[in-house]
């Protein structure tokens, strides 16, 4: 059995869904722009223990070992994964928000 929605019912509902899509796409954008500070935060700790491990070895030479060389380098990466995973997140949405603008 097939049901047949009227004229009107038929423009509502796509007048709804078209002045929900601003709405929409602008808290997607938001979504990014958290993730994307997320990402800038690890990449900061990342240049931090890079840093540490850097002026050790500046100080130290290479030949000496750095006894916190090993948590800072399991730490860097890490915060690698994590960003790969958070830019992978963002990359699906605002692929979901090119679907939702191409959609209309």
């Amino acid at each position: 059995m097939v049901t047949l929605i009227g004229p009107f019912c038929a423009i509502s509902s796509l007048t709804v869904a078209v002045a929900n899509l601003p709405a929409e796409i602008t808290h997607l954008y938001e979504e990014v722009q958290a993730k994307d500070n997320q990402i800038q935060e690890l990449k900061s700790g990342i240049q931090q223990r890079d840093g540490s491990i850097q002026k050790f070895i500046k100080l130290n030479g290479s030949l000496v070992e750095n006894p916190k060389e090993a948590g800072y380098s399991k730490t860097i990466m890490a915060n690698y994964e994590k960003a790969q995973i958070l830019q992978e997140e963002k990359i699906g949405l605002v692929d979901k928000a090119a679907a939702l603008v191409c959609h209309w």
